[in-house]
């Protein structure tokens, strides 16, 4: 079974954690179990600590969906208010692929052992592969520069671009010129 469920925490939990953290700094010498008894006499509520979860294949056929409105796998990280009303988990879905794509490599080189869980994330990685998924994003953006420089080379016979006519990829223009 793909499906894979994972936890992500919400921004009160989130942000008692940090606390926790700082708490720990400035009292280095607090042990583990005046910790726990600090994290215990937080007055959180039943709601502010629920756990959201996701089902990794339902998160894929959200990934299709905004692909079919978007033309891209590439869901923003910080996206805009609308987007993540419409798809509120699909932007940690996103960064937590990177992160397995990126464990997955690093753990089939160094180790070069096939386990079950490496093998689980290998076929995700593969279907979001197929799609178009891009876990590098700045070789991807350089690439889609690199195509929108293409296509105004096609369409005006000329490469040199002036800022007025497209700002964004003029400026991509010089600074790779400078590199």
């Amino acid at each position: 079974h793909l499906g894979l469920t994972m936890a992500l925490q919400s921004s009160p939990v989130s942000s008692l954690y940090s606390r926790q953290r700082q708490s720990f700094h400035r009292h280095p010498t607090m042990t583990f179990h005046e910790s726990v008894a600090a994290v215990d006499e937080t007055d959180l509520t039943a709601e502010e600590t629920q756990v959201i979860t996701y089902d990794w294949d339902e998160q894929f056929e959200e990934l299709l969906s905004f692909q079919a409105k978007h033309g891209h796998c590439n869901f923003p990280q910080n996206a805009p208010v609308e987007l993540t009303k419409k798809f509120p988990t699909l932007a940690r879905f996103c960064h937590d692929q990177r992160l397995e794509h990126r464990q997955l490599y690093h753990r089939k080189f160094c180790s070069g052992k096939m386990t079950l869980q490496i093998f689980d994330i290998d076929v995700r990685c593969r279907r979001l592969q197929q799609v178009g998924f891009e876990f590098d994003r700045p070789l991807a953006q350089w690439y889609d520069k690199y195509h929108d420089l293409l296509e105004y080379r096609n369409d005006n016979g000329h490469v040199p671009i002036s800022e007025k006519e497209n700002p964004s990829l003029y400026h991509w223009v010089r600074y790779q010129r400078r590199r």
